[in-house]
């Protein structure tokens, strides 16, 4: 009898479980901190972090969504991150430290609503959710959203709230968080849409209806204002940046969007996160594959020597037979489990009947695939539009595992000690690589958009305008007035863009600098002070090109670079953040310049 009443009550054992979850997301967070924290300090990884830090300081100062004050901009991808942003710069809080601070604080969030989750689905291996929640807490992706000043963790949390209220039939709740997702990022819509589809779904017509009208009701007051918004500055319902996000991903700008070639490639993408034929020397430096940390370690760091210009030093043979061997095997396992996870829901999904957690989850994955399959069929940066997918991995690859061998002992020993472990490892190797790739990517924005930023605060007059490529750390640091030439943040500059002809608008808004990110120069000319210019695809794409010399003279003023060895290094994942960013002065041939002569600075070319 004595045995019996010490034996922990289950609710006991829930909470241990939970405090020993957070202790060890603690450590990871701290091990990440103290890793990237050897070569650079902490910050945004993306120059689109500090667009959000614009919007959220004009809010406070001016009380008004804008990125330019006094023009008010439908340009965020997430208001409700604005707005969270904002209330840190009212108390007083360094907008970066505070960003930084929530988004660790919604990692801590989000290992407890996992766990809810996970342990809800009926595996044939008791531990095996418990290797599935810490493939998630493991996945370097994850910990670099939670400090990369965006609201991509903010998306998941609230997320898997809607889940926890809509299951426990909170009507009221859930259409409040299903407002609350559609002011985060527009395709929160799926989740009014799930919450309408489902109850009709569970409860029939009539009383369908009346939950459905509860939902709506309680949700469209919060993300409302965000359409009215859209609709007298940009002329739709949704925000202006999302046009000018696929011109940069080199999409159709029509909000409905379905290419064929489009879905071929967002599939392989995703498919190559998990498998990626590594047969070629130039490609094994592939840090967003799967197997990439482990062949990493293995490799004695191989991947870390400069590489020759334009091109990545061979690595040894036998990592490169390795990498495929763990490649193909990974891949397997994943197509397994997502198949035998996602089968039994697609074929539930159109009967009656209550959905479990986990079964809403895959829902939620099955759907916010979809809606960028048809919107935007393109990954983003780290894979951060479709976070949900890490998410999940861990439920697929662990799932994946549950094979049955003919011999059983071998079977067991097989899946146990070597497939189950050999897929943490990995995960846990992800945390070292990512948090050097976190390095990598602060150091870019602050070694180009920040110092550039910066440096026009301290050496152009006060209200002289400035056209930008990449907006958001050159418009924060500067304070100067700002024509976005890729038409993120000002929906009057889309027309321009999408028609290839950005010089009118530029001389509309009398622009007097140019400020353009430029591809790679290589080491030699960094060494000796060259640079060549125009070397951007930009500038044809903008029209800008075909008139240097005919309409107008750029004349470059200074210019920013991200040491080439840190770039090529990195190169898989930095390679949108072209590694330098040039200033020009900007000068109109063979027409007036109403009067002034333009301005100019100390060149230090």
């Amino acid at each position: 009898m004595t045995k019996l009443t010490n034996i922990p009550s289950p609710e006991k054992i829930d909470a241990q479980i939970r405090v020993v979850i957070l202790l060890l997301q603690i450590v990871l967070v701290a091990f990440f901190l103290i890793s990237m924290s050897q070569k650079t300090e902490v910050g945004p990884t993306l120059d689109d972090s500090w667009i959000h830090f614009q919007f959220a300081r004009n809010l406070v100062e001016h009380g008004e969504v804008s990125f330019n004050a006094g023009t008010w901009s439908t340009g965020t991808t997430s208001l409700l991150w604005d707005f969270i942003l904002a209330l840190g710069i009212f108390l007083g809080i360094p907008v970066v430290h505070f960003s930084i601070a929530v988004g660790i604080l919604l990692y801590f969030i989000l290992g407890q609503q996992i766990y809810t989750i996970f342990k809800s689905y009926l595996w044939e291996r008791d531990w095996s959710p418990v290797l599935a929640i810490l493939v998630v807490l493991f996945t370097g992706n994850v910990l670099w959203f939670a400090l990369s000043g965006m609201e991509t963790l903010l998306l998941l949390v609230l997320g898997l709230w809607w889940i926890f209220a809509f299951s426990r039939e909170k009507y009221i709740l859930a259409g409040l968080l299903a407002g609350a997702l559609m002011l985060t990022r527009i395709e929160g819509m799926l989740f009014l849409l799930m919450g309408i589809y489902f109850v009709f779904r569970k409860c029939g017509l009539l009383k369908g209806m009346k939950n459905s009208i509860i939902q709506v009701l309680f949700s469209l007051p919060i993300f409302a204002p965000s359409i009215i918004l859209n609709q007298i500055v940009y002329g739709r319902f949704y925000p202006a940046t999302m046009a000018g996000r696929k011109w940069l991903y080199d999409l159709e700008p029509d909000f409905w969007n379905l290419s064929l070639s489009g879905i071929i490639h967002y599939i392989v993408s995703w498919a190559g996160t998990f498998f990626m034929n590594d047969w070629w020397p130039e490609f094994m430096d592939q840090p967003f594959t799967i197997q990439y940390p482990i062949i990493r370690f293995i490799s004695g760091g191989s991947f870390d020597k400069t590489p020759p210009d334009f091109g990545l030093e061979p690595c040894p043979v036998w990592v490169q037979y390795l990498t495929v061997l763990i490649a193909i095997i990974l891949f397997i396992i994943l197509l397994r489990g997502m198949f035998r996870i996602t089968r039994p829901i697609l074929m539930k999904i159109f009967s009656k009947g209550e959905f479990n957690l986990w079964e809403y989850l895959v829902a939620w994955f099955l759907g916010h695939n979809l809606i960028y399959l048809v919107l935007m069929p393109t990954r983003g940066h780290g894979g951060r539009y479709q976070a949900i997918n890490f998410i999940l991995a861990g439920m697929f690859l662990i799932a994946g595992t549950e094979v049955k061998f003919p011999r059983r002992k071998f079977g067991k020993i097989f899946r146990n000690y070597l497939l189950k472990p050999g897929i943490l490892i990995i995960y846990i190797f992800s945390i070292y690589t990512w948090a050097d790739i976190y390095a990598a990517s602060v150091q870019h924005v602050n070694n180009i958009h920040r110092a550039a930023g910066e440096w026009l605060g301290d050496e152009i007059p006060p209200g002289t305008v400035i056209a930008v490529f990449d907006v958001g750390a050159v418009k924060y640091f500067s304070r100067l007035p700002v024509a976005d030439i890729a038409g993120l943040t000002d929906s009057e500059a889309l027309e321009y863009v999408l028609n290839g002809d950005i010089l009118p608008y530029i001389k509309v808004k009398d622009a007097r600098y140019l400020v353009m990110i430029e591809e790679p120069i290589s080491k030699r000319q960094i060494a000796s002070g060259e640079q060549r210019f125009f070397q951007s695809a930009f500038y044809e794409e903008l029209g800008i090109l075909d008139e240097i010399g005919k309409t107008v003279n750029l004349i470059p003023v200074k210019w920013f670079a991200l040491p080439i060895e840190d770039w090529r290094r990195h190169w898989f994942v930095v390679r949108t953040h072209l590694p330098v960013l040039v200033i020009y002065q900007i000068e109109w041939l063979n027409e007036s310049t109403n009067g002034r002569e333009p301005r100019t600075v100390n060149r230090e070319l």
